[in-house]
């Protein structure tokens, strides 16, 4: 209760929560709000202003931009949050599982992420989807084998704190297994913590899922996405600046949302934050 009561009131916090889920359900409701189909092409209405019939134009195929743009949020925001889950999934039991059996099981996981983190993350993100070939699947699965090591290495160290406390102890004199001690105790525990990182690096993730779409390594014509279709608009920025300006914005402000709403969390979290305000 007291974390809630904190984080309402952190305007910018719950602002960038509102405009979150706002684009969360712009693109889940798409097909019933989306003024025209994203994918249709009418040579008439090309490099249309915005009007009535197209509140934010038409780009370079007569495609209305508003409807790219709510059909878009789905592949960005949809596969972002996806491949936070996913790597936080896979990070979060390896980091448990080397921060509460520790011995060998917890050397074998350090090395193997001291392996796979000694390759710059961004160069090992385009060696593998170069060599997967394009399509925004391939750019998930980069992302999860290179952020992975990194959420092992945050989650064992939150683990090996936790571990520490009386209640573990006592768990494991009890015969209860590491499965249970993993799900009952230490997850809630660390699921702040968790919680927290995975918030402030999702706006990376959109970044990077943005970036290789409009390198042509994402997502694919015809489908719509905001890196995609910032790709397809530098292509005509000079005669044209405006057609950036819809999906430049929306991934500037979907990341910098995540970012702040980040480091609302964290300090709706920290205790001593609270009984200064308190206080």
């Amino acid at each position: 209760m007291t974390f809630w009561k904190s984080l309402k009131e952190d305007r910018a916090g719950m602002a960038c929560l509102a405009f979150i889920v706002l684009a969360a359900l712009g693109g889940l409701l798409a097909p019933w709000i989306a003024p025209c189909d994203p994918t249709a092409i009418d040579a008439r209405s090309k490099f249309a202003a915005m009007s009535w019939a197209h509140w934010l134009g038409c780009d370079y195929l007569g495609r209305d931009i508003l409807s790219r743009l709510l059909y878009g949020a789905r592949a960005t925001l949809g596969f972002s949050l996806l491949t936070m889950a996913l790597t936080v999934c896979l990070g979060g039991a390896l980091g448990m599982l080397a921060g509460l059996l520790q011995g060998r099981t917890e050397a074998c996981i350090m090395r193997l992420c001291d392996v796979m983190m000694s390759f710059p993350s961004e160069v090992m993100i385009l060696a593998i989807v170069g060599m997967l070939g394009p399509g925004l699947e391939h750019v998930v699965l980069a992302c999860i084998a290179a952020k992975w090591p990194w959420y092992a290495r945050m989650i064992r160290t939150v683990t090996r704190q936790y571990s520490a406390m009386n209640y573990i102890s006592f768990a494991k004199v009890a015969g209860y297994g590491t499965p249970y001690i993993l799900r009952r105790h230490l997850l809630p525990c660390a699921s702040g913590e968790i919680a927290v990182l995975a918030t402030l690096d999702t706006g990376s993730v959109i970044l990077m899922i943005s970036a290789l779409s409009f390198l042509g390594l994402g997502v694919q014509p015809p489908t719509p996405e905001w890196g995609m279709m910032l790709g397809e608009a530098k292509d005509v920025m000079l005669l044209y600046p405006g057609q950036m300006l819809p999906p430049g914005l929306a991934i500037l402000m979907l990341a910098a949302a995540f970012n702040m709403l980040g480091d609302s969390l964290r300090d709706a979290m920290d205790p001593w934050r609270r009984q200064g305000a308190e206080d």
